[in-house]
């Protein structure tokens, strides 16, 4: 797993973050969104609304904003390109060290923004960060906090077995990571965010605060709950090509084939347990070889259940057992 070199620092005329949102006919929370980030401690950002071809009044509430403070960036869309195509116009624009996701319905606590970025300056290592969250009603009532893993192997452990470990809106990851892994791929249209986490935890460091800093809103006309079977199948489709980059450098999408809704059965697409187990291999071996064993045998250990008969996985996961017993315990980064 490769590191940024050093924590980045803003260039002079440039700010430190790029808070990124994308709209589509969401006049009903749009102003609580918009007001949460304007209200942030932290104040060097820049916040960039990509208005996706609404028809209800959210074009008139951005343009409102962006008169009213200098720090509103709208990029309007002629026609509606969907959440992923808009997300990349948006990072296209963006000049921030870091890149903070909100979502049209939702808010931040006001000190989200500051305390994410003082983590990614002081973990040079991770590339992406998030927070626990509030669920809350569609009235924004408050109903549970989200406790997401917090730290690098758990949420590791929580991708590869089918779980998002991150409210997509609640994120702050480093624009060089996110460039350098290829930006949201427009093949997706469910899971764009899953298969960006991915990509990102191949190379850099992943962590979340333990602090609910995000209120996400649950409401029954969300992206997640009526496109349930696809995005199941997008998730599937995202673990299979995670898969083929640890075992040929590249996925085929990287390698320029066609995939997506058009070739692909996204609603009949399954995660064979093959898929899985290679997937705990891979990342049980890099915790082998950091010396940190116990977190190797988690791993290690979720790839022989769904491995059972390939011998090499008993023999990875009795060594890191025994190597765990043997040596001190080592935390895991």
């Amino acid at each position: 797993m490769s590191a940024v070199e050093k924590s980045e620092r803003a260039a002079p005329g440039t700010p430190r973050v790029s808070v990124l949102m994308s709209v589509y006919n969401a006049e009903r929370y749009l102003r609580e969104a918009i007001e949460s980030i304007l209200a942030q401690t932290l104040d060097d950002f820049e916040f960039i609304i990509v208005e996706d071809g609404s028809t209800d009044w959210s074009k008139q509430i951005i343009a409102e904003y962006a008169q009213r403070d200098v720090r509103v960036l709208p990029v309007w869309n002629v026609s509606n390109l969907g959440l992923t195509k808009s997300l990349n116009r948006g990072l296209d624009k963006a000049r921030g060290v870091y890149i903070a996701r909100q979502d049209a319905d939702d808010r931040s606590l006001p000190e989200r923004l500051q305390k994410q970025a003082a983590f990614l300056d002081a973990h040079p290592e991770v590339g992406l960060v998030g927070s626990w969250f509030m669920r809350m009603t569609e009235a924004g009532q408050p109903l549970h906090v989200i406790e997401t893993p917090v730290a690098d192997q758990a949420i590791r452990l929580k991708l590869f077995t089918r779980g998002n470990a991150f409210a997509h809106g609640s994120v702050m990851f480093r624009r060089e990571c996110v460039e350098k892994v290829g930006g949201y791929r427009e093949q997706f249209s469910y899971a764009e965010d899953y298969d960006l986490w991915l990509r990102i935890a191949d190379r850099y460091g992943v962590a979340n605060l333990p602090e609910p800093l995000y209120w996400w809103r649950s409401t029954a006309s969300s992206k997640s709950v009526l496109g349930r079977d696809l995005q199941d199948g997008e998730v599937a489709l995202a673990l299979e090509l995670a898969r083929e980059r640890r075992e040929h450098g590249q996925d085929r999408i990287q390698r320029g084939e066609n995939v997506g809704p058009a070739n692909v059965d996204l609603k009949n697409l399954r995660v064979d347990r093959k898929t899985l187990a290679e997937n705990f291999r891979v990342w049980g071996v890099d915790y082998y070889k950091r010396r940190c064993y116990w977190e190797a045998f988690r791993f290690l250990s979720r790839a022989v259940m769904r491995d059972p008969l390939r011998m090499e996985l008993w023999r990875l996961t009795a060594g890191a057992a025994l190597r765990g017993l043997t040596k001190p315990r080592t935390k895991g980064k």
